[in-house]
């Protein structure tokens, strides 16, 4: 059985090794005469968002998806994929830490992993948090109980005493850009309905628009602000914005 097992888990490290050269391989489609053909219509465009800023449904639906593959006990399962990364692993898996491979493959393991998790929630998906913040976020702290154990609590490597709630956000309110004549008032965005970025309105006197799911002021990691270059009034908030570009 253990000979079994190592031979299958070689398998799939081998599966997502293939998987990470192909996500780091440039794609280009060339027609028949050399040149670059039309490619075909994309999907949706989905990314992950900050466990900080997950609304109340999204954290429901991957609680579900967590809750659903945890009871499956084959290869479409949690306990097969955590068993991938962590104990128990294949020996045979030399590609995922301390090569070249090691970004890529996670990368590949992610998506797989994602994969399952949306096979039995369609509309789940992985979430982050910047690991060198002190404190991981309040949907993995364990103060989940309306269905007992919370599949997305964190039970070991977490702080002592992690707060069932996070702290509030630091939210920015101005921007002061001189060199570019950036003087705004700055609102918090959202996402539309349709999935897409909210913005600022359309007008010249528009403040900017702070995209609230990523970095707040004193938070690491990146953050987002969004503005006008002109409207048919005529310039907006970020006119000069090109004066920032590198010639």
């Amino acid at each position: 059985m253990r000979g079994r097992n190592q031979r299958v888990g070689a398998t799939t490290c081998g599966r997502f090794a293939l998987a990470a050269g192909l996500l780091t391989a440039p794609l280009v489609a060339l027609s028949v005469s050399g040149t670059t053909s039309p490619q075909s219509a994309a999907s949706p465009l989905r990314w992950r968002r900050s466990a900080r800023g997950l609304s109340p449904g999204q954290v429901a639906l991957l609680r579900e998806a967590f809750t659903a593959t945890m009871a499956i006990g084959d290869e479409r399962g949690y306990t097969y994929f955590a068993g991938l990364h962590g104990l128990p692993r294949p020996m045979e898996c030399t590609v995922a830490h301390g090569r070249p491979f090691f970004l890529p493959w996670h990368r590949a393991y992610l998506y797989f992993f994602e994969r399952a998790l949306r096979d039995q929630v369609p509309d789940a998906m992985l979430t982050w948090w910047d690991w060198r913040t002190p404190t991981i976020p309040a949907i993995a702290a364990g103060s989940f109980s309306v269905h007992g154990t919370d599949p997305l609590a964190v039970t070991s490597g977490a702080p002592t005493a992690a707060p069932t709630s996070d702290p509030p956000r630091s939210e920015p309110v101005h921007v002061d850009i001189p060199r570019i004549g950036v003087d705004a008032e700055v609102v918090p965005v959202g996402l539309n309905p349709d999935g897409t970025v909210g913005v600022p309105p359309l007008d010249t006197g528009a403040p900017l628009g702070w995209y609230r799911y990523l970095a707040a002021p004193g938070d690491p990691g990146p953050a987002v602000l969004l503005g006008h270059v002109d409207t048919y009034e005529g310039p907006a908030v970020f006119y000069r914005i090109h004066e920032f570009a590198t010639r």
